[in-house]
């Protein structure tokens, strides 16, 4: 018995020394740098919006913040990363929509983002929004749905891309609108411009980003954002809930995220410091030059985690309806 009492005390006090080593590992985080996971391409507006968030988390973190580049597989090459980093909270991922719809759109993944990620804290969300061309007929939002609905399947639009944010917020629309119109799928929001704009197509589901220079310019229209709200950018484009169609919120989104199983003391620092950051004038001013608009209130942690799931539920009920598949 007391060679089973020593063995029993042994383990105790093991057991004792392992959590004390990891409240005080969590004390000290982050005591080297830390690994930002991009899952695009450097040089665009993720990669842009990430430099700036790795530079005033480096301030205020005390340790460098060092923007990884991880694209490919439709955003799942990061990922897939950030789902096989260490619980150590030196990784983390600033994720966009992709983590909300990439689980419907491809049937097999090697990671689950409710799982597998540990959510940190929403950034910020651009809606997609509703563009014509400054001589196309449909001078508001109900112009346009009585033009659909009057000759189904015969408005030809444009986006970004089959399964980008921007089409499914399209097949969205049409299901609220009871609408139905015929998509011309694009690689990139340019290339989906030039042929609007060369008289292809009048209509185009997009964020703001591509599309701002010519709105300026007055060769566009925004008809409304696809949203509850309307956007601080373009305060007098009205919101899609204006037309009383509710339960339409199709916006491009930003957060932060890092392992499963990091410590919480790690995840509450990561925490207190981006809000530390989303106050920032400097960081605002880049949030808004990227028209990335900031939650009202933070969405965090649990909060985050539920906003996450409503999300990717809306997008499967979506994507399975069209049958789309990026397999």
């Amino acid at each position: 018995m007391k060679g089973l009492r020593n063995v029993f005390v042994g383990l105790l006090s093991a057991l004792s020394m392992q959590a004390f080593q990891a409240v005080q590992a969590a004390d000290a985080w982050p005591v080297r740098p830390v690994k930002m996971i991009v899952p695009f391409a450097a040089g665009g507006p993720t990669d842009v919006l990430a430099r700036s968030l790795a530079m005033e988390l480096s301030a205020r973190l005390g340790q460098s913040v060092i923007v990884e580049n991880r694209a490919g597989g439709g955003s799942n090459i990061g990922y897939d990363a950030m789902a096989r980093a260490p619980a150590d909270g030196y990784t983390i991922l600033l994720g966009t929509a992709t983590v909300v719809t990439n689980p419907s759109l491809y049937k097999k993944l090697s990671f689950d983002p409710l799982k597998d990620f540990t959510p940190i804290a929403l950034i910020g969300t651009t809606p997609v929004f509703v563009w014509v061309r400054n001589d196309y007929p449909a001078a508001t939002l109900p112009d346009l749905v009585r033009l659909a609905k009057e000759t189904p399947g015969t408005i030809n639009y444009g986006s970004s891309g089959p399964g980008t944010v921007a089409h499914l917020a399209s097949l969205l629309f049409q299901e609220r609108t009871g609408t139905s119109m015929t998509h011309v799928g694009y690689k990139g929001s340019a290339q989906a411009l030039n042929d609007m704009l060369g008289g292809v197509f009048s209509v185009q589901f997009d964020a703001p980003q591509p599309m701002v220079a010519q709105y300026r310019a007055g060769t566009l229209r925004a008809l409304a954002t696809l949203s509850s709200h309307r956007s601080s950018a373009f305060p007098d484009v009205p919101s899609i809930s204006e037309f009383g169609y509710e339960g339409i919120d199709a916006s491009a989104l930003f957060g932060l995220y890092t392992a499963a199983g990091v410590s919480p003391d790690i995840v509450g620092k990561l925490q207190h410091t981006l809000q530390a950051v989303l106050a920032s004038p400097k960081f605002k001013e880049v949030m808004a030059q990227q028209f990335v608009e900031m939650p009202a209130q933070p969405v965090e942690g649990p909060a985050f985690q539920a906003w996450l799931k409503n999300e990717i539920d809306v997008w499967h009920g979506v994507i399975a309806k069209s049958g789309i598949s990026l397999n």
